[in-house]
């Protein structure tokens, strides 16, 4: 079996009683896509196709439940109490979960400075990642975490939950958070946003952790793990 990152392996063995002898890892790796762009340029076309406001706070990765959007919105509410110009830009298609998520964004009165996008053609990810200057994901569970490398090569300081395999993969490149704690996630927005040294330096810290992951490493890993069986049944 294999599986992407050593969390998901221990996930594995420990649910299905699995030999963990028999479970490898490959990580993923954002696509090439993901990359820096020019500032002016990634302006322009989000204001054209999306009509979106500087600056802004962006999260990627769908409405579900586990995705913990709830939380990342009442931290933005706190924030935008003391940053008053700052948005927040969730793209993801409307699931059955958006309701939820919608619904708080109507009761704490952040209708017009939360911007939900349904759609986002995959040509155009980059320029959201490029027109953040934060990216937040404050998931509760994965199994390995895409969106923050692909922000990360994008050159976007990046906060992550310290839960599940987001610490293994981001490592010292992200400033992590509590997920269950709201405050926690504010605060951490807070000091990023009021520290534009440090933020510089954590996007280049990220930046230069997403150039380690790239598909060529899995293709050589993948066919590692096979000639590794292949020798042992022979």
């Amino acid at each position: 079996m294999i599986t992407v990152s050593e969390f998901s392996k221990k996930d594995i063995c420990e649910f299905f009683d699995y030999n963990p002898s028999k479970v490898f890892v490959t990580h993923l790796a954002p696509e090439d896509i993901y990359r820096p762009l020019d500032k002016q340029e990634v302006e322009t076309i989000l204001k054209q196709k999306f009509g979106i406001v500087f600056p802004y706070i962006l999260y990627v990765g769908g409405f579900s439940p586990r995705k913990n959007l709830t939380r990342l919105i009442k931290a933005y509410n706190m924030i935008k109490r003391k940053i008053d110009n700052i948005h927040l830009v969730i793209p993801g298609k409307f699931s059955r979960s958006f309701e939820e998520v919608k619904n708080l964004v109507i009761d704490l009165g952040l209708c017009e400075c939360v911007h939900f996008i349904s759609y986002v053609d995959v040509e155009l990810m980059p320029y959201l990642y490029n027109g953040a200057i934060l990216f937040v994901y404050p998931s509760l569970y994965e199994g390995f975490g895409l969106p923050p490398l692909e922000a990360m090569a994008c050159k976007v300081p990046t906060i992550a939950s310290n839960t599940t395999s987001l610490p293994e993969v981001l490592k010292d490149a992200a400033v992590f958070v509590n997920p269950y704690s709201a405050e926690d996630i504010g605060e951490k927005i807070l000091f990023i946003l009021h520290n534009e040294t440090f933020r510089k330096e954590l996007s280049e810290k990220g930046y230069k952790l997403a150039k380690n992951y790239s598909w060529e490493k899995t293709i050589s890993s993948t066919l590692a793990i096979y000639q590794q069986i292949f020798a042992l049944k022979s």
